[in-house]
């Protein structure tokens, strides 16, 4: 399974995620992480499902967030919670 990463390692409130997915890099059978650079078109565009490792602003703890939790970003063509659009914590799983 692939687990798409974002993130910016030279803004270091946006770099987190890449760090855990360094950190995790080779250690899970069956896991690989698909580093995704900033402005870089998605490389996923045609799977049906997809797992995103991100870091969001305002939220606090590890969060999933999944189908109709997601709306439309800013027009970066990130996606964004709702909740923590709205600046809400998100419900740990």
């Amino acid at each position: 399974m692939n687990i798409y990463v974002f993130g910016n390692e030279y803004v270091a409130a946006d770099k987190r995620a890449l760090e855990v997915a360094r950190e995790l890099e080779d250690t899970i059978e069956g896991i690989s992480f698909v580093f995704v650079k900033p402005n870089e078109d998605v490389p996923f565009v045609n799977e049906r499902h997809v797992v995103i490792l991100d870091t969001v602003q305002g939220i606090q703890d590890v969060a999933l967030v999944e189908g109709d939790d997601l709306l439309p970003g800013n027009g970066s063509g990130y996606y964004e919670s709702p909740k923590a659009r709205d600046g809400q914590k998100e419900d740990s799983r």
